[in-house]
């Protein structure tokens, strides 16, 4: 069995025994350096992940986005008009609702969604290279489980305070 050499600044008594606690570390190490790695297209984390799911659900609306993202609303709009502002999102009226507004990418936003992806990916790998592809695996596999096991209930408790995507990212 593999040892796993703890960091030199990990914490040895219970909090460092917390899953919870590791995993907070974790994603705060890793949101910095996916921050960092968008910086140079002036991105951030929250506004790709925007930007990616209307790349695969052309025309869906700020309020599918909200739900799929865990975002309130009141964070999204600003999210949204920061995005059209800058050009890489246009919005057009629902046909059947015209108080709702459809979300698809500009011409300029599909021409650089593959850069990108490749700054992500060069991320991922650089963040997630100690993992053999086995523990990546693993790994998401069972982040979708907790996610899945807890969305709505995290929903509810956080009713207010859903901003942690729009802070961190």
């Amino acid at each position: 069995m593999e040892t796993v050499p703890e960091p030199p600044t990990a914490t040895r008594d219970q909090l460092g025994g917390l899953v919870g606690y590791q995993l907070r570390r974790a994603s705060a190490a890793m949101m910095a350096d996916f921050s960092s790695e968008l910086s140079s297209a002036a991105l951030r984390p929250v506004q790709f992940a925007i930007l990616s799911l209307i790349a695969e659900n052309d025309g869906t609306s700020q309020t599918e986005l909200c739900r799929e993202l865990s975002v309130q609303k009141a964070n999204m709009v600003p999210l949204i008009a920061e995005l059209e502002r800058r050009g890489l999102l246009a919005r057009k009226p629902a046909p059947l609702d015209r108080r709702v507004q459809l979300l698809t990418l500009t011409d300029k936003a599909e021409h650089e969604l593959p850069a990108w992806r490749a700054l992500v990916a060069c991320h991922e790998e650089r963040f997630f290279g100690a993992l053999s592809a086995a523990e990546r695996a693993t790994l998401l596999k069972l982040l979708r489980k907790l996610w899945a096991e807890n969305a709505g209930s995290f929903a509810l408790r956080t009713a207010g305070d859903a901003r942690l995507l729009t802070e961190t990212g």
